[in-house]
């Protein structure tokens, strides 16, 4: 597989690019034209092309971005699941002495250590990768090298249909096999979670995208797409969930919308809100059906139906028994 070595110049050939710092992947000038990654895509085709704009790179009155701590702790993972060795060298804890980044000296001490190009984690952050290192590394599927690849890599390339750069960065880019991995962080992994985290996260068309960005840059097509879901807490559970053609295809398709959206705008100038805005409210489908079930079987009242043999209320209390 050939892997390009990022010179710090802005992207202008499609393909797999070795250490693209997190902060410069989702920079806006990262190529050389206007690029979007599968957060930003999510976020249109979830809430709107308004909720994107306002953190987005192309917006110039965004407010400054702070450090993102999931970032350090997703690195750490990547760094511990692909036995890069210690963490000595990269990462550094917090001491003790703070027990959050509340306090000016612990401010301080973390921008220091950020100036350095540290890593920075905390001791609950250490606690929970041990955690996973001991359920991951018990897992027979896990050992079977499930997580086998490529690690702090992004995929960079251009929509055919509108010219704007794609970019996606993958837990684990596959170097042998035609199966993409990524690596979830949940709650609880319960069959009932995991399909909600995949629905409301979008995490179907995360996959979709790194399945196109493989094509585009490799000519290779991913034949399976799998979830590992790993629990934050003990025991450090894992549900790995394989996902169907059909979602993937899905996926595909609300990545399409979101990439159109994304060029109008970026043509226009025009950032809306929601698309139903001013389109008629109505319920939940499975609040219809059971509603259509119970006037179909007469258990619902007409308007105009009182109760079955009662007689009304009158003003006369006497009549009441008051």
């Amino acid at each position: 597989m050939n892997v390009r070595q990022w010179d710090g110049k802005p992207i202008s050939e499609p393909g797999i690019y070795a250490n693209v710092p997190m902060s410069r992947y989702h920079s806006g000038d990262i190529c050389i034209g206007p690029s979007i990654s599968s957060s930003g895509l999510r976020t249109i085709e979830t809430e709107s092309l308004a909720h994107y704009y306002e953190d987005s790179p192309y917006n110039p009155d965004r407010k400054p971005q702070e450090e993102v701590d999931y970032f350090a702790f997703g690195k750490a993972a990547h760094h511990l699941i692909a036995g890069m060795g210690d963490f000595s060298g990269e990462f550094v804890v917090r001491p003790t002495l703070w027990d959050s980044w509340r306090t000016k000296d612990a401010k301080a001490w973390r921008k220091e250590q950020q100036r350095q190009n540290k890593v920075v984690l905390t001791p609950d952050d250490v606690d929970m990768l041990q955690g996973f290192g001991r359920s991951l590394s018990k897992h027979p599927t896990i050992r079977a090298g499930i997580l086998n690849g490529l690690v702090e890599h992004s995929i960079f390339w251009r929509d055919e249909l509108t010219g704007v750069w794609l970019k996606s960065r993958p837990d684990f880019i596959p170097i042998d096999s035609n199966m993409v991995v990524d690596l979830k962080t949940i709650a609880t992994a319960d069959p009932l979670s995991c399909r909600r985290s995949i629905n409301d996260l979008g995490y179907h068309m995360q996959m979709a995208l790194v399945h196109d960005g493989m094509k585009a840059v490799t000519g290779r097509v991913m034949e399976d797409h799998v979830l590992v879901f790993i629990e934050k807490k003990p025991p450090f559970c894992i549900n790995i969930k394989p996902l169907l053609p059909f979602v993937i295809e899905y996926g595909q398709r609300q990545n399409r919308r979101a990439i159109n959206k994304f060029a109008v705008a970026l043509r226009t100038g025009e950032w809306p809100g929601y698309d139903d805005d001013l389109v008629p409210c109505g319920l939940m489908d499975h609040t219809l059906k059971r509603l259509a079930k119970e006037a179909e079987e007469h258990e619902l009242p007409t308007v105009d139906q009182g109760p079955a043999d009662f007689e009304p209320f009158t003003d006369d209390a006497e009549e009441e028994g008051v």
